[in-house]
């Protein structure tokens, strides 16, 4: 998938009403990540369902999606991003955009990401704080071990 294509994609995001947009392993860079974060943070999007799995956004991509989630203008309540390389630091972006009180989202798949211990404190303690509506979350292959999972 090319630049031009996300953005045409995004134009209709916010025209058009798609609830669902699957983009699995479509070699979404940064800059397509910000596209699609700016599109659901518009107020014109009105995707509920997001898959972003398997295009390595980092913790920069997930930095964009966690301002979208946070924005108050956002309608997922479903968000996928297992495989994209996301750290400790993504993690905490996007668990805290989760519990601000302006997310819907209820089910986070962050499979695979190997952000290791630092990341699930992160999760643990943003879910610990009474503000999470999660009702399903994926955290697999992470490097989080036996310590980890005492969080």
């Amino acid at each position: 998938m090319t630049s031009n294509d996300v953005v045409e994609m995004c134009n209709t995001l916010t025209s058009e009403p798609i609830t669902e947009l699957n983009m699995v392993s479509n070699g979404i860079n940064i800059d397509d990540v910000r596209r699609i974060a700016a599109a659901i943070e518009s107020g014109k999007c009105l995707l509920t369902h997001l898959w972003l799995s398997g295009n390595k956004i980092g913790d920069d991509g997930a930095r964009s999606i966690a301002t979208a989630v946070e924005s108050g203008n956002c309608q997922l309540t479903t968000l996928w991003l297992s495989g994209n390389q996301i750290g400790a630091e993504g993690a905490r972006h996007i668990v805290n955009a989760i519990v601000s009180g302006k997310c819907n989202i209820i089910a986070l798949d962050l499979r695979a990401n190997g952000f290791g211990i630092d990341g699930v404190h992160h999760i643990a303690t943003a879910i610990e704080s009474g503000n999470c509506l999660l009702t399903r979350l994926w955290l697999s292959h992470n490097k989080i071990g036996d310590d980890g999972a005492r969080h």
